[in-house]
């Protein structure tokens, strides 16, 4: 890991242990360096398996991409879905355009099916790479924190070669989706997902 990448996820990690319910012992670097060790070993990397047809998969599955005009969708289908915890995953921008939305859709959506965009329905939440907004039911909304993107995205869009690192937390009566561009956290992207038995995949 780069040393900001290393030391952001040592704080967080650090901040799990702390705030472990009945923890009285004082946290040790030890504690961290093995709960690092840990999530490092885990890290699985995305792949899409189910796609519309307008949409390529390539590199065993790990990018899809889509032409001018493409409406599709492309569905992290082969992982198990997710039901409660927190998930945590990153989307790497490769194509010119930031018309791209990462984010969930319901483990029964299908993008091969009528509806092309998990998010023009109920079916799925995402983050809008160009606006900066969330989108569900149809409908663009501002993120939680108010502000949209940073400058100099704010207006443009995100670009090639950044990154889109996206919290499920489902882990209270409802769940939220936390955003972070290239290892900043922005904040809150939406609330309000709700707990479905069959869980949510990435989108």
């Amino acid at each position: 890991l780069a040393p900001l990448a290393a030391a952001q996820l040592r704080l967080a990690v650090g901040m799990l242990l702390a705030n472990q319910p009945g923890r009285a012992a004082p946290l040790r670097d030890v504690d961290v360096a093995d709960s690092v060790g840990r999530l490092l070993r885990a890290r699985v990397p995305l792949r899409f398996s189910n796609a519309r047809y307008n949409v390529e998969l390539s590199e065993g599955g790990s990018v899809a991409r889509g032409g001018p005009y493409c409406y599709g969708s492309a569905l992290c289908a082969a992982a198990p879905p997710m039901v409660d915890g927190q998930h945590f995953a990153e989307f790497v921008l490769k194509g010119e355009s930031s018309e791209c939305m990462p984010g969930i859709a319901d483990a029964a959506y299908d993008p091969s099916g009528a509806e092309p965009f998990a998010t023009t329905g109920e079916a799925g939440f995402g983050f809008n790479c160009w606006s900066g907004k969330w989108a569900h039911g149809g409908r663009e909304r501002p993120p939680l924190w108010g502000s949209g993107l940073p400058s100099p995205a704010r207006g443009q869009g995100l670009g090639r070669g950044q990154t889109v690192g996206l919290l499920l937390d489902l882990r209270g009566k409802e769940g939220s989706l936390t955003l972070w561009v290239d290892g900043v956290r922005l904040g809150v992207l939406c609330e309000g997902i709700p707990l479905r038995p069959g869980g949510w995949r990435w989108l």
